[in-house]
């Protein structure tokens, strides 16, 4: 397994923060998603992340509105993700970060 790291979930009223405890991880909607996002842009099941030999990465699942990493558009084979990378989802800006929040 990767070292610790975790998403933060930027709100309007504030951030919270996501740990990535296990190598497959759902972004979505819908209420069983690992991680909910309430926003309309965001379809039921839009993007997962999973750890591939220690790397985490970003895939799309074939969502409406699409998945950006730094601005760059992330198809179904996804990209690596770095420390601070911005992904888009929807209207949602998420921050991977490496190691333990706070």
């Amino acid at each position: 397994m990767a070292a610790t790291a975790h998403l933060v979930i930027h709100h309007a009223d504030g951030d919270t923060f996501y740990l990535l405890t296990h190598p497959n991880i759902v972004l979505g909607r819908v209420d069983s998603a690992d991680v909910v996002l309430h926003d309309a842009a965001v379809s039921r099941v839009h993007a997962r992340v999973v750890e591939l030999e220690g790397v985490h990465h970003v895939m799309d699942l074939s969502s409406r509105t699409g998945t950006r990493v730094n601005g760059r558009a992330v198809d179904e084979y996804g990209a690596p993700l770095l420390d601070g990378d911005s992904i888009q989802v929807g209207n949602v800006r998420v921050t991977y970060r490496r190691g333990a929040p706070g």
